[in-house]
């Protein structure tokens, strides 16, 4: 009679033998027709695992043993776990700007289902705004979307010029284990805001003109983007001493406002009257104003610093 030798057991689970469901080891010889009687059962160990295998051989009579045969084995996943929440944070949005949600916003994994199924289901509108699918392009506002669409980046809140906080309930679900419990996604809005501060004054000779660039004052925003400055303008303030010995022009006009553009390209010019035969030096106030989602107007002084020549032919300023 043939018999059967596991010379390898499988990793996650184990082979039962007939009503008894006596354990096989590799020691035991069975014979083949107990499995041809379907008395060998496999028994998998419960564990998140799609797949497993034995090793048999099979001999006649101690006489002939047959090559090792791996049989392989298909788990068939059972959904019985509920997702686990990584991680659940603010979600800070700037006034007018869009915020898409990461998984750094939002996590949920689950040992037995794919991202894709993981879903969350809000409960409540946000009075900041709406979440939108990228992907989509409609604009049309979701009330429900996947793990894998945050992965993918494709989920997006689109605010409604409105700050401050929300608190939006949601229940997340793998379409079988399901969060008894609502959980809890804030949403704050804030409004951006601009420093400016002065940096490298301007330098001008007595009776001359100078040009201003960028250097002359250092702009930031709190979100620590810097393409917005080219969207800065620049507003002269007539007050405390402000341009009391010259103007600015650009292309031959007298001016009160230019563009930070205008300073990359060195088109504003400080000119100096030369009324006076000792000027001291003067000095240049503007505001710096930016978009409407921009908060506060930071004032910027200027310090115009104007030479005038010795009687050596060198160059003095009017603090020497």
């Amino acid at each position: 009679e043939v018999q059967l030798t596991f010379q390898q057991l499988p990793e996650h689970g184990k082979l039962l033998l007939g009503a008894s469901n006596m354990e096989i080891d590799t020691e035991a010889a069975v014979s083949a027709s107990l499995l041809q009687n379907g008395m060998i059962q496999y028994q998998h160990d419960n564990s998140e695992t799609r797949n497993d295998s034995f090793v048999v051989i099979a001999s006649f009579q101690d006489s002939k043993t047959s090559k090792p045969l791996r049989v392989d084995i298909k788990v068939n996943p059972v959904n019985d776990e509920s997702p686990l929440s990584i991680n659940i944070r603010t979600l800070h949005v700037w006034l007018a700007h869009e915020k898409t949600l990461t998984s750094s916003d939002l996590l949920y994994t689950d040992k037995d289902t794919i991202p894709g199924n993981v879903r969350f289901i809000l409960q409540d509108d946000s009075t900041l705004g709406k979440f939108i699918s990228r992907r989509a392009g409609t604009g049309d506002e979701i009330k429900e979307f996947s793990q894998q669409d945050i992965n993918d980046n494709d989920v997006v809140f689109v605010g409604n010029n409105r700050t401050g906080k929300n608190e939006l309930l949601y229940r997340v679900t793998d379409g079988v284990e399901a969060h008894r419990q609502l959980r809890v996604l804030r949403v704050r809005v804030r409004q951006l805001s601009m420093s400016a501060v002065p940096n490298t004054p301007v330098r001008v000779e007595a009776g001359g003109r100078a040009p201003l660039s960028t250097l002359i004052v250092n702009l930031s925003r709190v979100d620590g983007d810097s393409s917005f400055v080219n969207d800065v303008v620049f507003t002269v303030l007539q007050r405390n001493a402000s341009l009391r010995y010259g103007h600015l022009e650009m292309t031959g006009q007298h001016v009160s406002q230019f563009s930070y553009l205008d300073l990359v390209e060195s088109r504003v010019l400080y000119v100096q009257s030369g009324e006076d035969q000792w000027p001291p030096n003067d000095m240049l106030l503007v505001s710096a104003n930016a978009t409407p989602e921009v908060l506060g107007v930071p004032v910027v002084r200027v310090q115009v610093l104007i030479s005038y020549p010795a009687e050596n032919g060198s160059l003095l300023h009017a603090n020497e």
